[in-house]
């Protein structure tokens, strides 16, 4: 899954570039644009750690470190950095970081494998903030790109597609100009044009 192209701010190049204090800002803008290969990434990896070592309480720092993990596939660290970040958010009342950090983790128990888990943890964060969209984006992505092609034990693909449905039907109240939302919706559209099942008026699937 590209989550960075799946919603905005998901773990990929650009939320690395995002957060954090002006030092780690100015740092991850010497990444190009678009995904970074794994030497880059390697790179800015380093140079992040390196300004932890003066800022060691920096939210936006540790999860930018967390997501470079993230995308070197080393979700075990990522989520260990996450956890650590997510403790100073707590501390420190910081609402906005707690919901990313949630996603973040949610992201990362998805890379691992452990699809439900991930499901369970953006769940989470759409209950704490009701009008959050990135979560809810980011399960549909979950649903569309990995439950879909491979259902894992418990799941199946009618389910996969009768709830993006519905979250997709809550993006529509809360954002209804999404043009990542719209994205999902041509998706299922086709999905259910290759099975011959259109919606039925009122069900999910």
């Amino acid at each position: 899954i590209v989550w960075g192209s799946a919603q905005p701010s998901a773990a990929g190049a650009m939320q690395a570039r995002g957060g954090g204090g002006e030092q780690q800002g100015m740092a991850a803008e010497e990444l190009p644009m678009g995904m970074p290969d794994e030497d880059q990434l390697r790179q800015a990896l380093v140079q992040h750690e390196k300004l932890l070592e003066n800022s060691p309480e920096d939210i936006g720092l540790i999860r930018s470190i967390g997501n470079y993990y993230s995308m070197l596939n080393d979700n075990d660290k990522a989520l260990e950095l996450y956890a650590r970040a997510m403790d100073l958010a707590r501390k420190q009342g910081n609402q906005e970081a707690v919901l990313e950090l949630y996603v973040d983790e949610g992201i990362s128990l998805v890379e691992k494998g452990d699809i439900p888990g991930g499901l369970k943890r953006l769940e989470e964060c759409s209950a704490l903030d009701p009008k959050d969209v990135r979560s809810r984006l980011t399960r549909v992505a979950v649903y569309l790109q990995r439950v879909l092609p491979a259902p894992p034990a418990g799941m199946d693909r009618k389910q996969a597609i009768a709830s993006a449905e519905t979250i997709l039907d809550e993006v529509a109240v809360l954002d209804p100009e999404n043009e990542y939302a719209a994205q999902f919706r041509s998706m299922i559209e086709a999905v259910r044009s290759t099975m011959a099942r259109p919606r039925e008026d009122g069900a999910g699937a």
